[in-house]
Order: C-alpha cells, then sequence, then structure tokens
C-alpha cells in the first residue's frame, strides 16, 4: 500500500488551495491495489474538501482545476536546496555591481542580511515540505509541538490541519538555530551541524538588523563596518551549514523515499 488515493474519473479544483505530494492523471485502475482510498466517481475540491497533503491523488480521468492556484504540488526538498543555491547566486552577482566606496559598508550590510534570511527561507521550507509530504513526519509534528490552540480556534484548525501547521513552521524564528534544532531533531531524528561559525554570523545579523548597523560594546555603540570580504566568509559558512544539513537527509534515506514517490508518480502508466 502506498499513500495514494484513487479517483475513479476526474479531479476538479473549483476553489480553495489544494497542496499536496502530487497530482496524476490518466492513470489506470490496476493502481487501486496500492491505494488506501479509492473514490468512484468525480471529485471535485472546493474550499470545505481537506486534502491529505502527504497523499498522492490518482485520477482515472482528467485533473484540471477552474479556480487559478487551487490545484498545487509541494516542492520537492532539492527545490528547496535549489531556491537556496538561487538566492545565494543573487547575492553574488550584487556584490559585482558597482557602488560608491562610502556606500559599500551600508550596501554590503544589506548582502549580509539577506545570506542569514536565504538560510530561514532554507531551514523552513525544509521542514514544511518534509512534514507535509510524509505521515510520519506529519504526525511526530503534531506530536512534538507545543503550540497552545485558543478554545475557539479548535475546530477551524482541526478542520484544515495542514494549514495549521503550515502556519505554525512558518510562524518559527529560524535563525533561533538551538530551537530549531530541537524541532528537527524531535521530528526527523536529525541533528543540525555545529552552530559555532553560523551562530556567531547571526550575531552580527541582529547587531546590523536591530540597530542599524551598530553593536553595543560597554557604555556605547560601536559601528560593525561590513566588507567583501565579510560577504564572502559568510557565504563559505552558511553553505557549509547548508549542506551539511541537506546531507544528513540524504544520509538517513528521507530524501530517497521522497524520490521514490517522484519515481512511481512518472512511471509509464501515469500521466502528470
Amino acid at each position: 500500500m502506498r499513500d495514494i488515493v484513487l479517483v475513479k474519473g476526474n479531479i476538479i479544483g473549483k476553489s480553495g488551495n489544494h497542496v499536496i505530494k502530487g497530482w496524476v492523471a490518466l492513470a489506470s485502475c490496476e493502481i487501486e491495489k496500492d491505494a488506501v482510498e479509492v473514490i468512484e466517481g468525480d471529485l471535485f475540491l472546493d474550499k470545505n474538501y481537506s486534502t491529505k497533503p502527504y497523499y498522492i491523488y490518482v485520477s482515472t480521468g482528467e485533473v484540471t482545476a477552474i479556480a487559478n492556484n487551487c490545484i498545487c504540488v509541494l516542492p520537492h526538498p532539492s527545490m528547496v536546496l535549489k531556491l537556496y543555491k538561487d538566492e545565494i547566486g543573487k547575492i553574488h552577482e550584487l556584490m559585482n555591481v558597482p557602488v560608491p566606496e562610502h556606500l559599500k559598508s551600508t550596501y554590503y550590510r544589506q548582502q549580509y542580511i539577506d545570506v542569514i534570511g536565504s538560510i530561514e527561507l532554507f531551514i523552513s521550507e525544509l521542514m514544511s515540505c518534509l512534514v507535509l509530504g510524509q505521515k510520519d513526519f506529519y504526525d511526530a509534528f503534531i506530536s512534538n509541538s507545543a503550540y497552545k490552540i485558543p478554545l475557539n480556534k479548535i475546530e477551524e484548525c482541526a478542520n484544515n490541519m495542514q494549514k495549521t501547521i503550515y502556519k505554525l513552521i512558518h510562524s518559527e524564528v529560524s535563525h533561533r538555530l538551538d530551537k530549531m534544532e530541537k524541532i528537527y531533531h524531535g521530528v526527523f531524528n536529525v541533528d543540525f551541524p555545529p552552530l559555532g561559525k553560523i551562530s556567531e554570523k547571526i550575531k552580527t545579523r541582529h547587531d546590523l538588523v536591530h540597530r542599524n548597523g551598530f553593536q553595543v560594546k560597554d557604555k556605547s555603540l560601536k559601528y560593525v563596518n561590513i566588507s567583501a570580504e565579510d560577504i564572502l566568509s559568510l557565504i563559505n559558512v552558511s553553505n557549509e551549514f547548508v549542506d551539511a544539513l541537506y546531507m544528513s537527509f540524504e544520509n538517513k534515506g528521507i530524501i530517497t523515499r521522497w524520490n521514490d514517490d517522484s519515481a512511481w508518480i512518472n512511471a509509464e502508466n501515469c500521466t502528470t
């Protein structure tokens, strides 16, 4: 059995936002033996229908959407890594833009902040796609969450748990690496790479963001001058951290599991 919902008919998105592991059209009915749920006839998706994000929805007919952005797909973990790499590439390009000498420190300050922001984006989006894309991680996230739901929000959160989890993940402050590491360990049983170097860089980021480039020293403020060399050093530390974290998931076979599902979606008997 796989995390598959087979629809013996068409899947038609009418309203709402349905983000799942994969949509498959024109599939053979033979897939029924692998499905955990079978729906006879057309499936109409609206704002009141809750899809399960870690499922692959398979249709013997067409998969179509009437409303824009009604039907979406979770990003593959490798796409999250690519997004990070692309953002770092843009920062490299910006460093080559001619800037007057007296503005360079201010200019590089923004690039420094952007690099840390790219790390935060990677940490939150990797967690998001893996939690929503695998049932065991989905359940583990719920079990490990200390979030308290107000009584007047219980029904709303229960009826759309995917939305609730998505918001919870993105409400976390991702540069709080000590806190994020506890969540990663509890959900994925994956530890962060050593935090020493990257934590020091994040401290500098706080000075740049919260005090406009000034650092508290004893009884006065000291301006933090950011150079091109500081940006390159930060990028190297950032890349080491991101690559090592992603490799931890590869070593545990977590990425392979996702790839197996992707291979199934793209099998010869299916058309995505």
